[in-house]
């Protein structure tokens, strides 16, 4: 019996070390977004501002646009962090700074 409850500690204990505590996570997802061509494709200057609107949805703003951007969660085949990429970018609104 106290096998048992050894293995099952320790089944616990290493399961436990495979999910990233959400700052990490949270870190993981904004790489994806910065990261990502197709944004870079419909925004232009530097990034001021990077708001989480929903779980895996955030808002990226320049001086000038706003785009929307969602994430896929890519679970780990085995243990270890899940990984993220970009499923959905929205058309950027975009100000003209010269009207």
């Amino acid at each position: 019996m106290k096998y048992v409850f050894a293995l099952s500690t320790l089944l616990f204990a290493t399961h436990s070390f495979a999910v990233l505590p959400p700052y990490w996570d949270s870190v993981r997802q904004i790489e994806a977004v910065i990261h990502s061509t197709e944004l870079s494709g419909k925004i232009h200057g530097p990034i001021t501002n990077i708001k989480n609107i929903s779980n895996l949805t955030y808002e990226v703003s320049t001086q000038s646009c706003r785009a929307t951007v969602v994430l896929d969660i890519k679970a780990p085949t085995q243990p270890g962090a899940a990984s993220y990429s970009v499923k959905l970018v929205s058309e950027a609104i975009c100000l003209s700074l010269y009207s």
